[in-house]
């Protein structure tokens, strides 16, 4: 086979601990994991092509005196070695008591960030939580770590036996090719992901932590090794095998890619078609993503397990230190492609840094590393196309008249109409219907059919499918009960669950793979995807439409100095990935429910946020969900989540309602300072309603909502109280707020002293307002007496600082209970 000695290294290094799954699973054997491990790749299907290269690089990657029997296997068992310790850089002891195999689980990456990370204190953890040995499976509970969680004394062999299944399914009667290593590595990711790769062994006090899969372990190795086979000649190899701390040269580059103006691409939309216009081009934008990641490691001749992310935008790569060169290149060679296709409204910026051993081994200066990328990446971001050459700038500077009159112009994207058609009376380029084509494709796939072609320079204004042709994949979305198109290999085919993502039936020269489909998408109407005022119709009282937007607060410091103590490639690569599958893949799940019955789509969900269209009154309880599922996941309040949700009639335009709900995102809750458990607080917070509540005190305000809107409804089987109540509350809540802005006045002004503007805030009319209106209230309504008067307790209460936000009660329940003459 070609690069038959490149596959040897990237699968030694991938499989060198596959014996750890093995002896963990039939403990008490006595036999060491590098030996089973070299029995394991005994089998036929490697030995037929590798001879025995393959099962002594596994079995000596611990023993430096291995035999030299020939260059070829002396370069390939030194790679393998020197990549594991590179890799084992994450191997970190502390006090922690002994384990048996069966107790051997996965400690979060989470409970490895300390609590106070973000003032640089690494004095307390979280309490640890763990994973169970299990098998992938982004759409389960048991993606979410748990504390003191009981391991099960038989998960290891029968997850070993799952395992050995599907594998000899997959290699039985055939032999070993360049396209199965995806496919492998595909298998790991599945049954290891959720696998120590280190367990706390040791007889002395001091044990390994084990909070890196073996799964993320085998495959940074695997990168690593592959990188360094193309970057060390044999005596340099030589020189850094035998002592890689004192080996300084740069060796490696960590690689950062970058898509640039995606909000204006996504939601800068006119009319027509938005719903699905939107789906697709939000696909495409993942699809572009890892086109883009992919189209560099086949220029550099790497294999995919060097990339270490491809989500939400953003990519990260490994690569040889020597090719900086062709990196360059290939940053211009993709930005000339992009602006050709797209006329300057996508870029891709892409930068690296070089990383020595050094860098691999020390937890301080990998976080450095990773925050000095990000920053290069943002220098770049200002020098707008710097990259491009000469010629390319004059055309990108020079005027273009897109139409000569309303009549030539797309309705949707405002770009020229070519190629299109008029499509319920509104004018849609070719480029538009392209993208809502897609975006119905993909609304219910099982599988995508990656074709890997010649890469071409794309047309001015390209679809979807001709922009990643640029990059070397013709993409085929396969549709549920739909066979595979019948296409010449090279060919990945990607399913959308670890669930028998190998079919039965197997084409010679493809890969099989899977990955999370961050969709959750509206059930048809009449064969088609309702549109936007149809999912208004299924809110509950008003029949408004709304957007809701999260995301990750302070991301970026969180990989700079959230991991400092204890920070290596291996849990950067866990902690993105990580995010990655709570994203792409939980998230997905838990918008499942609610587009079934029509009332969200998921447009987006990657990286560290997401982006959701729904009838209003679902998106503040799917906030409410997403949150608490994100804070079972980080396990502390330590990595927060911050949310923006803008409502409106359903026929004003989405980009405006992307915007204001970005802002409620950014500016409100993002913004919002409240003091909370005796602490200055900021971020950790959600915006509703133009409110900006903490997520403690939101709990509050949705507690009260549901109380009134229960009264309101009679939904616990008591008659139900006038909506009068509901103007009541509105009433008391206005009364505050113009008495707190009254107070606010005459502190700014000098005429009161500051402390006492808390008190003469609270201790006013309003309170006594609120008493005697709540208590006629009650006496009308006799039977609601008691659920009254615990309302009025509630925001009389100067602790809980409800009355602040019940402005937002109020609105959110006279909207929730409104008819639909509203």
């Amino acid at each position: 086979m070609e690069r038959r000695a490149e596959n040897a290294i990237w699968l030694a290094a991938l499989l060198h601990d596959i014996g750890k799954f093995q002896q963990r699973a039939m403990w008490g054997s006595g036999i060491t994991h590098q030996e089973l491990g070299a029995r394991w790749c005994e089998q036929p299907y490697f030995t037929e092509v590798f001879g025995s290269d393959l099962v002594e690089a596994v079995r000596q990657h611990h023993n430096p005196r291995f035999s030299r029997s020939s260059e070829e296997r002396t370069r390939l068992c030194q790679l393998v070695q020197l990549a594991d310790r590179l890799a084992a850089g994450e191997r970190e002891t502390e006090p922690r008591p002994a384990e048996s195999p069966q107790q051997r689980l996965l400690v979060s990456i989470f409970s490895r960030i300390p609590l106070g990370w973000q003032e640089g204190s690494t004095d307390s953890y979280p309490t640890e939580r763990r994973y169970p040995v299990q098998a992938l499976n982004w759409e389960s509970d048991s993606l979410l770590p748990q504390p003191n969680l009981n391991p099960s004394p038989d998960a290891y062999k029968q997850l070993w036996n799952d395992f050995e299944n599907e594998w000899k399914a997959f290699t039985a009667n055939r032999t070993y090719t360049e396209a199965d290593f995806r496919t492998i590595l595909a298998l790991l990711e599945k049954y290891t992901s959720f696998i120590p790769s280190a367990t706390p062994w040791e007889q002395e006090d001091e044990r390994t932590v084990p909070d890196v899969s073996l799964y993320d372990h085998l495959r940074i190795t695997s990168a690593i090794a592959a990188c360094l086979d193309k970057q060390l000649l044999p005596d340099t190899l030589e020189t850094a095998w035998q002592n890689p701390e004192a080996y300084l040269e740069p060796i490696l580059l960590l690689v950062k890619g970058d898509i640039s103006g995606i909000q204006s691409f996504l939601y800068l939309t006119g009319r027509g078609g938005v719903a699905s216009g939107l789906k697709g081009r939000s696909a495409f934008l993942q699809l572009l993503t890892e086109a883009i990641a992919e189209f560099v490691l086949r220029e550099l001749g790497l294999p995919p397990v060097c990339l270490l992310l491809a989500s939400g935008g953003h990519f990260y790569l490994l690569a040889p230190h020597n090719q900086a060169e062709q990196l360059t290149r290939l940053r211009t060679e993709i930005s000339q492609k992009l602006l050709t296709a797209f006329q300057g409204d996508l870029r891709a910026l892409m930068e690296w840094v070089p990383l020595t051993t050094a860098d691999l081994t020390s937890s301080d200066k990998i976080s450095q590393k990773w925050d000095d990328l990000s920053q290069r990446l943002g220098q770049r971001k200002q020098q707008l196309w710097a990259e491009l050459p000469d010629a390319a700038l004059e055309l990108l500077f020079t005027p273009v008249q897109r139409a000569t009159d309303a009549e030539s112009l797309c309705q949707v994207c405002y770009g020229e109409f070519v190629g299109g058609q008029i499509d319920d009376g509104v004018r849609k380029c070719g480029r538009c219907l392209s993208f809502e084509e897609l975006g119905r494709q993909m609304r219910r796939p099982s599988a995508l059919v990656v074709q890997m072609v010649d890469p071409l320079n794309p047309p001015p204004n390209a679809p979807w499918n001709k922009a990643l042709e640029a990059f070397g994949w013709r993409v085929h979305i396969v549709s549920e009960g739909q066979p595979d198109p019948r296409v010449p290999a090279p060919v990945v085919r990607v399913s959308f669950t670890p669930n028998r993502f190998i079919p039965s039936r197997r084409e010679d020269g493809w890969s099989y793979t899977f990955r999370p489909l961050a969709t959750a998408t509206p059930a048809p109407i009449n064969h088609r995807l309702p549109d936007f005022e149809e999912i208004a119709e299924n809110a509950r009282g008003a029949k408004w439409l709304g957007v809701l937007r999260m995301d990750v607060d302070s991301l970026g410091g969180l990989f700079a100095r959230g991991l400092k103590p204890h920070a290596t490639l291996s849990r950067m690569a866990t902690l993105s990935r990580t995010m990655r599958l709570f994203f792409e893949g939980y998230v997905a799940h838990l918008c499942e429910r609610y587009a079934k019955q029509q009332q969200v789509y998921l447009l987006y969900a990657g990286g560290d946020d997401l982006f959701v269209v729904g009838a209003w009154s679902v998106l503040p309880e799917l906030a409410y969900e997403i949150r608490r599922a994100f804070r079972e996941l980080v396990g502390a309040d330590h990595i927060t989540l911050s949310a923006g949700i803008a409502i409106s009639h359903p026929n004003t335009p989405l980009y405006q309602l992307a915007k204001t709900a970005l802002n409620a995102l950014d500016e409100q809750a993002k913004g919002y300072e409240r003091f909370h458990n005796g602490a200055k607080r900021t971020k950790d917070a959600i915006s509703f309603l133009q409110t900006p509540m903490g997520w403690e005190e939101f709990e509050q305000v949705r507690a009260l909502f549901q109380q009134v809107r229960d009264m309101v409804e009679g939904a616990d089987g008591k008659p139900p109280v006038p909506r009068a109540l509901i103007s009541r509350l509105a009433s008391i809540a206005a009364l505050y707020r113009r008495n707190a802005s009254h107070v606010r006045q005459l502190v700014r002004r000098g005429k009161l002293a500051s402390q006492h503007e808390k008190d003469l805030t609270f201790y006013s009319r309003w309170l006594w307002q609120s008493v005697y209106h709540l208590m006629r209230f009650a006496e009308r309504h006799k039977e609601r007496r008691e659920q009254i008067e615990a309302i009025r307790t509630q925001i009389s209460d100067s602790h809980s600082g409800l009355i602040r936000h019940l402005h937002a009660v109020a609105r959110w329940a006279e909207l929730y209970t409104r008819g639909k003459e509203g």
